[in-house]
């Protein structure tokens, strides 16, 4: 079987590492990288050859262009994004990138924009009438003040565009909340911030890998180390048995 050459245009990211040595495993597979970070771990990897800088930041544009002058000299046959950011630019740019080599299936922007986005998330649940923890958008005018006392509590204050559980914080009483926004810069949570109803229980992953709609593989997870911060990632974990 020929040897399959992957690059990862988004070498920055933090799964980047672990994506690389997946695919070694199959010893079928070349893995370049392009990243916009000089030094990242999976640069010292022997798994990844060549590794690519290019100062590109957040620049789409910048990205793309160093994408076309790394293919032009390194033989790609996938274009492979590890993260969400990646994914996105990649989905906003498929046109572009599928000249320059084949690409996995990818999400249209928008659906990604609100997978990504816990207040678009939450009213897409509702609005499709799945089941989903009552959530309030932190406005921070009169008719939110006038929420905060009839709000289930506890309630979880979250950032609508984090992950990993960064931000979030537990109140237990309306006036806990409401001490706690007004303490704060009013330009930080208003619009980017919602309250959500605490649900207590266990916590259990569930990972998908999807086309269209259509579940092709799927793993249910449960923690077995907490994190290190109250609602991160969990540190270690064990996969439960589909029944």
């Amino acid at each position: 079987m020929p040897e399959l050459s992957v690059l990862i245009p988004d070498g920055e990211n933090e799964h980047t590492l672990w994506v690389a040595h997946s695919l070694a495993q199959s010893g079928q597979v070349k893995v370049s990288i392009l990243s916009s970070k000089r030094w990242t771990p999976v640069r010292f990897s022997r798994h990844c050859r060549p590794y690519e800088f290019r100062p590109t930041g957040t620049d789409r544009h910048a990205r793309l262009r160093a994408l076309t002058e790394v293919t032009r000299r390194i033989p790609v046959d996938v274009i492979l994004p590890v993260g969400e950011e990646g994914v996105l630019f990649a989905s906003v740019e498929r046109k572009a990138l599928s000249k320059l080599a084949a690409l996995p299936p990818l999400p249209d922007p928008d659906s990604l924009r609100t997978a990504r986005n816990k207040w678009l998330l939450n009213q897409f649940a509702r609005q499709h009438h799945l089941p989903a923890p009552e959530s309030v958008l932190v406005t921070l005018d009169e008719a939110f003040g006038q929420r905060i006392p009839t709000l289930q509590y506890p309630v979880l204050l979250k950032p609508t565009s984090m992950a990993d559980g960064q931000g979030i914080r537990r109140f237990d009483t309306p006036t806990d909340l409401r001490t706690f926004l007004r303490g704060q810069d009013t330009a930080l949570p208003k619009n980017r911030y919602l309250t959500q109803t605490y649900v207590s229980g266990s916590d259990l992953g569930l990972s998908v890998l999807c086309h269209n709609g259509d579940v092709l593989a799927f793993a249910i997870q449960r923690g077995i180390i907490s994190a290190a911060h109250r609602f991160g990632p969990l540190m270690a974990m064990e996969f439960i048995p589909a029944s």
